[in-house]
């Protein structure tokens, strides 16, 4: 059993206040675990529930929030660990007064003890925490979100470069399914509900939507997949592309990692994206004048994230 960095206080009010500082492979290694979680529960377009791959999920729950719905899994673990290498025994549940991913992740546990007591059902500890902290990269990423869904889309009248938002049919099998499905062996009216119900005969599905919206990014990390948008740079509306790519090795779900996909897809629309300057305009744009300046709607949407940081811990 792997020995937890772990500091304990015994307190005057016969308390003890346990600090574990958690081994960050296992963080790593429980926050893909949720991102599955997630991945499974939330509707996360063009992908079938549990299909999204791990920088998808990250992207949209931020790690941060990553960090919390983990710790749904691995808290009891870890309090329980603690309290058998401290050699405390508790009388009832403890409780978390902070949690700092900050650097890592340190949690902090109050015990209330009483001496020559059986260990009490750990397991029921509540996550009750102190308010999480939202990190400025995360409030920057926000204020950009804000600007891409204020930006002014029109026609673009030119094949597709980056920045700009594109409609497209698309889908995507793995290449290494047991099956191979022929080309055209899928074909159906644009627009019209498709059941792949009997693709199992053919090729693994990863992703089929008849009109997927993407903003073409350079950053790999906000791409479908590394490579995906620079697939789509110089494609014109009507035309039609096949092309190869592989999922990251490091994805956790071992199902998807490394697996290479084959894309057909076809541009319906391409559109040029606007986007209102990083300044007190946008602030007012998209509080309807509520907020005056730049640095209050980055607090506003400080306060936003922290409390769905909060929601998704509960």
């Amino acid at each position: 059993m792997q020995t937890l960095e772990l500091q304990v206080e015994h307190l005057a009010d016969h308390t003890a206040q346990l600090k574990v500082k958690v081994d960050p492979e296992r963080v790593e290694q429980a926050m893909r675990g949720a991102a599955r979680k997630v991945s499974k529960e939330l509707r996360i377009p063009g992908f079938r529930p549990g299909k999204a791959p791990y920088h998808v999920v990250l992207n949209l729950v931020g790690r941060e929030g990553l960090i919390r719905e983990a710790i749904e899994d691995i808290g009891d673990d870890i309090y329980g660990k603690a309290l058998d290498e401290s050699g405390i025994q508790p009388y009832a549940a403890g409780e978390i007064t902070d949690l700092n991913v900050e650097d890592g992740l340190t949690l902090t546990f109050i015990v209330p003890k009483r001496p020559e007591v059986k260990l009490g059902d750990y397991r029921a500890l509540r996550l009750d925490y102190n308010e999480p902290d939202v990190t400025e990269e995360a409030v920057e990423n926000a204020v950009d979100r804000t600007r891409e869904t204020l930006a002014v889309a029109e026609a673009a009248g030119r094949p597709a470069q980056m920045g700009d938002k594109v409609m497209l049919k698309i889908r995507g099998v793995f290449a290494d399914s047991k099956g191979h499905e022929h080309e055209h062996d899928h074909e159906h009216a644009e627009g019209e509900e498709h059941d792949h119900d009997h693709d199992h005969d053919h090729a693994e599905v990863f992703m089929d939507e008849a009109n997927y919206e993407v903003i073409l990014r350079e950053d790999p990390k906000r791409d479908l997949l590394p490579e995906f948008s620079a697939q789509l740079v110089g494609l014109a509306e009507e035309e039609t592309k096949s092309f190869a790519l592989s999922i990251p090795e490091d994805e956790e779900n071992k199902e998807l990692a490394g697996r290479p996909v084959n894309f057909e897809i076809t541009i319906n629309k391409v559109e040029s994206m606007t986007l209102p300057g990083k300044d007190d305009f946008l602030a007012e744009l998209a509080t309807n004048g509520e907020v005056k300046t730049l640095d209050g709607l980055r607090d506003k949407l400080r306060v936003d994230l922290r409390e769905a940081m909060v929601s998704m811990a509960d």
